[in-house]
């Protein structure tokens, strides 16, 4: 599957605007471990605005409903993803730091398949 043909959809239009308008139309997850407060801690898929440092760790994908803006996805988070499943809608969670969580999905469910 080349990168033109893949895509995701992202259900939170705030992210999207926060992608195009801050991140240069594009983001990337990495599966993370977050301190959320004094006791809180997070482990799961974090995004973070920009492009990855390790490229050839992701899978891209074009974001649906932007003109280019692009997720990368470390191959990492493909793998938990596809360990734990998607929500009952079809969802998969991330989480953007001091910001909230948000959630995507690809087009008929078909998550990549990783080497």
């Amino acid at each position: 599957m080349t990168e033109a043909s893949r895509s995701l959809q992202v259900t939170s239009e705030y992210w999207i605007e926060e992608v195009v308008g801050h991140g240069g139309g594009d983001f990337h997850i990495l599966w993370r471990t977050i301190i959320l407060g004094c006791c809180s801690v997070f482990r799961g898929a974090a995004a973070y605005l920009g492009r990855p440092e390790e490229e050839d760790r992701c899978e891209v994908f074009r974001i649906e409903g932007t003109d280019g803006a692009r997720c990368w996805i470390d191959r990492d988070v493909l793998k938990e993803w596809r360990r734990i499943k998607p929500t009952d809608e079809g969802d998969y969670l991330f989480v953007v730091q001091s910001v909230g969580r948000f959630r995507l999905r690809f087009p008929e469910g078909a998550l990549p398949e990783v080497v």
